[in-house]
């Protein structure tokens, strides 16, 4: 991921972090057959497709908030 000037360092090693997790689960489904994608271990068990369907949901929802907040000039992280 190439710097965003306007982004503070927490920020921009925010969306590195978010980038490279994509990029591990990407590599991780391309290797995998369609069976291995779809087994779970035990009835009720999440197979690697739905937890990777659950965090392609989870990122629709959450990743907008997290772009609106990154944007925002005034917003800075808490501190203690």
């Amino acid at each position: 991921m190439k710097p965003v000037p306007m982004l503070s360092a927490w920020s921009q090693r925010l969306l590195s972090e978010l980038e490279n997790a994509d990029g591990r689960a990407e590599r991780l489904a391309r290797g995998l057959t369609r069976e291995q994608f779809n087994w779970n271990s035990r009835p009720g068990a999440w197979s690697i497709g739905q937890c990777l369907e659950h965090l392609r949901i989870g990122n629709e929802i959450y990743l907008p908030a997290i772009s609106n907040s990154l944007e925002d000039s005034n917003h800075r992280p808490f501190r203690k």
